[in-house]
């Protein structure tokens, strides 16, 4: 027999997992209740906005997020598709799973999206059926760092909230082909006039009007698009069709950059490589952590130490597969030749070693902060990022070819 009636553990386990979830969301989140819960929502959850309530005309949107405890991995949990489908067919952004295990000092969280659930877990008559190894197997899911899996939440909500009120922010400027022959009685009187009939006048000119007024519903479906799209890949191919179309009788404002584009596919690239192997917010840490780090360095120098040819040189060890930071040398130097007219160098650069100078230098003589260079731990991050997942591969940046598949800068120096 078992330690404990499946009745008692069952209840147990789910209050472990409400427990849990509420410490995690209530740092973030206001969490709102309710007396009778008929559909499975545990936790209400809304945004921290101060100057928004729920009765105003464009209502803000609540997060729905449903807490689970898995025992082990043959836990099975089951999530009606009505939570996570709408009516029409689209993913409900503001619906979350928690998935909690382990006890004390191994406890762990899993988050989930309607977006995970829909793509990667089978449905059965209107229920999706999340099973806790399919979880636990996937390193996607589980929660590296608590404040980004909330930044993520939060986003997702906001999301759903433009979703939602973008409906009463834009009308269509037209409702309908007009009667055309429409004109006041007195002027459909048989007067004759040297200007001609004036009814016949009247509807060529409102046919004028409306071909025009066309035009202009159909560049407000263009601009009206672009302010409710949330990928700016998107925007950019309606920008595109949008100078197709108008280019020549309108002036048309420069929305994107060709750059902004292939940054933007990048992005997409490296977050979706990232989650799949569960470790974007490890990424995002070692990121946060080496800014820190070399900005200490940096600020730590004294002033008569520095001239104009100052070279900091960074020594940095980390784990190849996890992203885990193990150390970071700095080391300052009158000058490093093999930089040359450049700005910076990587002297090395192979998975989990890297080093790299920068003309510390300049940053000194022209007045500025002593600090790390934005672009300098951009170029060391999107090294990492490159060596573990196209380290045989050459890339170039391309703005000149749309369908080109642009990932990002590899420098030659590797």
């Amino acid at each position: 027999m078992s330690e404990h009636p499946s009745w008692l553990k069952s209840m147990q386990n789910g209050s472990i997992g409400e427990a849990r979830t509420k410490s995690f969301l209530i740092d973030r989140f206001w969490l709102l209740e309710r007396s009778v819960d008929i559909h499975g929502a545990d936790f209400i959850i809304q945004r921290r906005l101060h100057e928004k309530n729920i009765l105003d005309e464009t209502p803000i949107r609540f997060g729905i997020v449903q807490a689970k405890y898995s025992q082990n991995g043959n836990t099975v949990h089951n999530i009606n598709r009505d939570f996570i489908i709408d009516t029409k067919g689209n993913y409900r952004l503001e619906f979350f799973l928690l998935i909690h295990t382990g006890s004390e000092e191994s406890k762990k969280i899993y988050l989930l999206s309607s977006t995970d659930i829909v793509e990667r877990f089978p449905e059965n008559d209107g229920v999706y059926n999340i099973v806790s190894n399919a979880v636990f197997a996937s390193k996607r899911y589980e929660i590296q760092s608590k404040k980004l899996a909330l930044d993520r939440i939060e986003s997702s909500i906001q999301c759903a909230e433009f979703y939602k009120n973008r409906l009463y922010i834009f009308a269509q400027p037209t409702s309908g082909k007009p009667d055309f022959d429409a004109i006041l009685p007195e002027y459909r009187e048989e007067i004759n006039q040297w200007y001609g009939t004036f009814p016949e006048i009247f509807k060529e000119q409102k046919r004028v009007a409306y071909n025009e007024l066309l035009k202009i519903e159909q560049l407000h479906q263009y601009l009206k698009n672009i302010v409710e799209s949330l990928d700016p890949i998107e925007i950019f191919f309606i920008a595109e069709k949008l100078r197709s179309d108008f280019g020549r009788s309108i002036s048309i404002p420069d929305f994107f950059e060709t750059d902004f584009f292939y940054n933007a596919r990048n992005i997409k690239e490296m977050v979706a490589d990232m989650r799949s192997d569960g470790v974007l917010d490890n990424y995002i840490i070692l990121q946060s952590q080496l800014n820190d780090d070399l900005n200490n360095f940096a600020q730590s120098i004294p002033s008569n130490k520095l001239n104009k040819g100052s070279i900091h040189k960074i020594k940095l060890q980390y784990n190849s597969e996890s992203f885990e930071l193990f150390d970071v040398e700095n080391l300052l130097f009158d000058s490093e030749p093999e930089i040359g007219d450049g700005f910076s160098i990587f002297n090395k650069a192979h998975q989990g070693e890297i080093i790299y100078s920068w003309k510390l230098g300049l940053s000194f003589i022209t007045g500025n902060a002593i600090k790390m260079n934005e672009m300098c731990l951009i170029e060391i991050m999107n090294k990492i990022y490159a060596l573990k997942y196209h380290e045989d591969e050459e890339f170039e940046l391309c703005t000149a070819v749309p369908n080109k598949r642009f990932l990002l800068t590899i420098y030659n120096t590797c």
